[in-house]
């Protein structure tokens, strides 16, 4: 731990939520998106920069740092999806000329109580790749990989056309580690009356020859830990080729309680810790050998 800040509030220099933060390591700046504005402050806190959004940018799927002068947004209901906003003014210069024919919502809507609301399984539309991103928006049946130049380059595609399936299987990308893709299926299904649904599947599939094959990833610190990957373990980190898995306090204690922590180190962790502490955060690094 090295140091926080908080402007949460209504006035300028204030975020009332935050909705991602993004670290520009061109500066040094930590950018927060609250939905209707963009601010920056320096790593003590120090505001730099706040930038009023467009309404239509006040809802977006995904924000990530894209280049030293933009970001790159995938934004919701949109047939252009993917979109380059300014640094400097928080508007959209442009986009990666990228159209789907139709918007796939990713939720299902339910019914409680006579109340409507929408529930969602985490999707990944925007995920590092190299140097690039692989951009997967659910209304495209093709995957692309985006350079920093805008450059475009499709990578995979569907046997059948999302747009045609009632219940569709959602592919959400990948972590390139060594010589395989690493990635999770969802399916859109969901029972409201059970509170059960979008099915999730972890594979792998091998570089050279494209089979696929389901994972079984071990933890050797951790003896009997479930390690999942895919998307999600890159989502907190600035390259692809490092990864993050977060165990919550009380979970970390239980591997303890039930001997089955190996490593010298985590047991020194475990002894420092109790039910509401931080979490324990373990750092992946995948080899592109």
């Amino acid at each position: 731990y090295l140091k926080q800040f908080n402007h949460k509030g209504q006035g300028p220099g204030e975020y009332p939520m935050v909705r991602r933060v993004l670290y520009d390591a061109a500066t040094s700046w930590f950018w927060v998106y609250s939905g209707n504005k963009l601010l920056a402050y320096t790593e003590d806190g120090e505001l730099r920069s706040e930038l009023a959004l467009d309404e239509s940018l006040m809802n977006l799927w995904e924000l990530v740092d894209y280049d030293a002068g933009h970001f790159l947004g995938n934004r919701m209901n949109s047939t252009e999806p993917y979109i380059l906003i300014s640094k400097e003014n928080g508007a959209v210069v442009d986009t990666l000329g990228l159209s789907i024919r139709k918007f796939v919502e990713p939720y299902i809507k339910a019914e409680d109580g006579g109340n409507i609301f929408a529930i969602t399984p985490a999707f990944y539309q925007i995920v590092r790749s190299g140097d690039g991103y692989l951009l997967s928006n659910l209304g495209l049946d093709t995957f692309y990989v985006a350079d920093r130049q805008q450059g475009l380059r499709p990578c995979l595609r569907r046997s059948e056309s999302v747009h045609g399936i009632k219940e569709p299987t959602f592919l959400n990308a990948w972590v390139e580690a060594g010589g395989y893709y690493f990635y999770s299926t969802v399916e859109k299904r969901f029972a409201p009356e059970t509170q059960e649904g979008f099915p999730q599947e972890y594979y792998l599939m091998e570089k050279n020859t494209g089979k696929i094959y389901k994972q079984y990833v071990v933890n050797e610190d951790i003896e009997g830990q479930d390690v999942r990957l895919d998307p999600a373990v890159i989502e907190r980190t600035q390259h692809a080729d490092e990864g993050v898995l977060v165990l919550q306090a009380d979970e970390f204690l239980e591997y303890a309680e039930e001997g089955a922590i190996t490593s010298e180190a985590l047991s020194r962790i475990a002894e420092s810790l109790d039910e509401d502490s931080n979490p324990v955060l373990m750092f992946l690094s995948f080899s592109g050998q």
